[in-house]
């Protein structure tokens, strides 16, 4: 998620970011999905959390403190999109994780 593209360009969720923030930014609501065929990452701290019936990571991945691996993913994930804790959950309430699609 936070790898960049082969190419050096911005990694997926750094472009879902970019993406949600020039759509929301007048405030309009906003609906992603990020639709893939490959299977969730049982090891990742964040998308381990994907409820399998709504598809999202919230608000499982707001739970814990800042040193547990909850919390220190959401870090990376912030960092790496350049925003704050609080923004990365504000966007994971609207982006769903639509994995294992055949």
């Amino acid at each position: 998620m936070l790898k960049p593209s082969d190419q050096g360009g911005p990694s997926i969720l750094r472009k879902v970011a970019q993406a949600w923030q020039q759509l929301a930014g007048d405030g309009t609501l906003v609906d992603l999905a990020l639709l893939s065929n490959r299977s969730p990452d049982a090891g990742d701290p964040l998308i381990s959390l994907r409820d399998s019936r709504t598809q999202s990571l919230v608000p499982k991945a707001a739970q814990r403190g800042p040193r547990s691996k909850k919390g220190q993913a959401r870090s990376r994930w912030a960092a790496g999109i350049g925003v704050s804790e609080d923004r990365l959950l504000d966007l994971l309430k609207v982006l769903r994780f639509d994995l294992a699609r055949t």
